[in-house]
Formats: structure tokens, C-alpha cells, sequence
């Protein structure tokens, strides 16, 4: 198993990645499992191999369908564990939660000091016409909310600290 920090469709996405073949993967994005195969190239090596294109199982009969994770055939996946640019600085023990675009602050979704879960919105921006949760990386403590309502945020930029 590998971890990789992804950039889907503008966010920022943590990925574990297991070979089951030849040119085949599983991802695990935000706990949910998609089947990956790779097109391009006859292995994987993923610091310098073409993206990887899920291709999640057919939905049950009358279910809603699953949600696609896709990549830009022109992107090139960094090594394992790279943060996005700009790098967001979290202090010492704690996870940064950055902004994954530019927006304005419309919600402080959680308080210094809540305990708040893995994918739990911490902050809401509103950027290019929609509400975008920043949810915590980690299950923890929040530790700092370095931005107030009205703020204006930069792709990258340090919201808040979560303590794990």
C-alpha cells in the first residue's frame, strides 16, 4: 500500500493506493474503494507515471451512482505524501486544514477545542458560485481557526490546525 496526495478536480485528496494487478489498483479516497486501472503505460510507478482514471464498480439496480474520482490525462502525480503549493504550516503535533482554492470565508464550522472527525467540515468558503466545506484531515481536537467570516482565502492558505 502507498499514500499519495492528489489534487482532484481543485482538492487537495489523501489516497492510499494497492496494486491487485497488472495495470490495476484499489483506492481508498475519503474511505470509500474505487478500482483503478491505469491506461498509458504497462507499469506504475506513480512519481512519473500518467494518472491514474478510476473506473468505480457498476451501482445496484435503483441505486444512486457512484461518484467518479477521475484525473487530467496532462497530470503527473508527485511523490508519496507531497502537500499542495503553497504548503499550509500547521504548528508542531497538529495537521494544517487549507483552503484547496481561492473563496471567502461564510462559516466557522467548528470552535477551538471541538473534537471533530475525519471529513467533518471545520470551514465553509463559498468559491465560484458554491459552498465549499474545508473538512478536517484527521480525528482530533481542534486546535486553532486562523480565519473569521469574511475573510478572503488563497489556494493553500492555513484556516485551522487539528490535533490528532
Amino acid at each position: 500500500m502507498s499514500r499519495y496526495n492528489m489534487v482532484i478536480d481543485g482538492k487537495p485528496i489523501d489516497v492510499e493506493l494497492t496494486e491487485t494487478g497488472p495495470g490495476r489498483y484499489r483506492a481508498i479516497v475519503d474511505g470509500r474503494a474505487h478500482d483503478v486501472a491505469v491506461s498509458g503505460a504497462s507499469t506504475a510507478t506513480f512519481s512519473s507515471a500518467p494518472v491514474a482514471a478510476a473506473a468505480p464498480p457498476p451501482p445496484p439496480p435503483m441505486a444512486a451512482p457512484t461518484p467518479m474520482v477521475t484525473a487530467a490525462p496532462a497530470v503527473i502525480l508527485a511523490a508519496p505524501l507531497v502537500a499542495a503549493a503553497p504548503a499550509a504550516r500547521a504548528s508542531a503535533g497538529a495537521r494544517a486544514v487549507s483552503a484547496p482554492m481561492p473563496g471567502k470565508v461564510v462559516a466557522v464550522n467548528a470552535k477551538e477545542g471541538d473534537t471533530v472527525k475525519r471529513g467533518a467540515p471545520v470551514i465553509t468558503i463559498e468559491a465560484m458560485k458554491m459552498n465549499v466545506p474545508i473538512a478536517s484531515p484527521i480525528d482530533g481536537k481542534v486546535g486553532k481557526i486562523h480565519v473569521k467570516v469574511g475573510d478572503s482565502l488563497q489556494n493553500g492558505q492555513l484556516v485551522a490546525e487539528v490535533i490528532g
